[in-house]
């Protein structure tokens, strides 16, 4: 009986041949994913990590910046901090001096509103301590008896106040010569180039201050 079917060696050889075309094409499929796979491998990206199993991870530059000193702009000059003036101490202030002549024991005639009159006070008497008694006495009409001593050069008959002629001295001299009973005259040689101020020189007579009439 014939048939269109190949039988015994024939389909044997056409089994083998078909097998060795598999083998082939199954080769040819094994290199080319071998070359595919090696290049995809590399592209290949990470799986992302599955929700709740592990925590994020925070970039660096996610971090706050660490402080750093603020640095002015260019040419800005640094400003100083202001300098606080020490406080003011408390002390009490010096009183204000008088105005005017706030002395009414200073002479009238003095011709100094700001000092009181000089005078210098000598004995020349026979009783002791008799320029000390005047002097307490002028001092309490106001004058400033700086000196105390006793004259010996020459006998002076009354009790005088000496001046010096064409200053205020004159005057003053008149002026005191009149409350205290005396006179007044002009300084005479041995007495010219002495201190500046009154010489009252005392004796006998001196009976103090005269009461106003």
């Amino acid at each position: 009986m014939t048939s269109g079917e190949p039988t015994g060696p024939a389909k044997a050889k056409l089994i083998g041949f078909g097998l060795i075309g598999v083998g082939a094409i199954a080769g040819v499929v094994g290199i080319a994913t071998l070359v595919s796979g090696g290049s995809t491998s590399n592209t290949a990206r990470p799986l992302p990590p599955e929700p709740g199993n592990n925590p994020p991870i925070t970039s660096l530059a996610q971090n706050p910046p660490a402080e750093s000193a603020v640095v002015p702009p260019a040419g800005t000059a640094p400003v100083a901090p202001p300098v606080v003036p020490p406080p003011a101490t408390q002390d009490t202030p010096p009183p204000a001096p008088p105005q005017g002549n706030q002395n009414h024991d200073v002479p009238v005639g003095s011709g100094d509103v700001t000092g009181k009159i000089l005078v210098r006070v000598y004995n020349n008497s026979t009783i002791g301590g008799l320029a000390h008694r005047a002097a307490e006495d002028f001092r309490i009409s106001g004058y400033d008896v700086p000196e105390v001593g006793n004259y010996s050069a020459g006998r002076i008959p009354t009790t005088t106040i000496y001046f010096r002629p064409g200053t205020v001295e004159e005057q003053q001299a008149n002026e005191m010569a009149a409350h205290f009973g005396a006179r007044a005259e002009p300084r005479f040689d041995g007495i010219q180039d002495a201190t500046p101020g009154l010489i009252a020189i005392i004796t006998n007579d001196y009976k103090g201050a005269v009461a106003a009439k």
